[in-house]
């Protein structure tokens, strides 16, 4: 990561870059929460207006599709990796990991809880993120997408299964009135 590189490609002398960022830790920081900032904007404003399960299942699954495995969260990762051996930059990039990742996945678990159990949409949030996240840490390897499209697949076949089975969710696919299962 170099300063001169980020100058350039912004198109600023390196005296104007230092004065916003006078340490590069500025300039990392304030980069790593754009990068969140613009994610969890998108996030947050999907799935509102949705009242059918499918349909906000898939909401759901496109947000965690467009954060894990869109561009900017490989930057996400790489600053990350790069703050490792740095402690007060990696306590930072923690913390506004947390801050705003969090209350996406209770925005979603909120949406979800309208309909069904609190416990059970937290459930389906939880493993949703963490399947994408997987997917992401995966293309490190092997970025085979008709993969993650047919698990994907799959992963909706298994939490519909599993709600239909517990009586969770009517078999016809549309959630109860809002205002919600216990």
């Amino acid at each position: 990561f170099r300063t001169e590189a980020v100058a350039i490609a912004a198109g600023v002398s390196r005296g104007a870059m230092l004065h916003h960022f006078p340490k590069k830790r500025d300039l990392i920081i304030s980069a790593y929460e754009y990068l969140y900032e613009r994610l969890v904007r998108t996030s947050l404003a999907r799935g509102r207006d949705i009242s059918e399960f499918d349909a906000l299942f898939d909401a759901l699954i496109e947000d965690a599709r467009e954060f894990f495995l869109g561009e900017h969260f490989l930057a996400v990762i790489d600053i990350v990796v790069s703050a490792a051996n740095e402690p007060d930059i990696r306590k930072d990039v923690l913390e506004i990991s947390r801050k705003n990742r969090l209350p996406v996945e209770e925005a979603w678990a909120d949406r979800l809880s309208a309909y069904l159990p609190r416990e059970i949409a937290e459930d389906i949030v939880f493993m949703t993120f963490n399947l994408f996240r997987g997917f992401a840490t995966r293309t490190f390897l092997d970025d085979d997408r008709r993969k993650f499209d047919h698990i994907t697949a799959l992963w909706k076949e298994m939490v519909r299964g599993h709600l239909e089975l517990g009586g969770t969710l009517p078999k016809d696919g549309l959630l109860p009135a809002a205002g919600g299962a216990s």
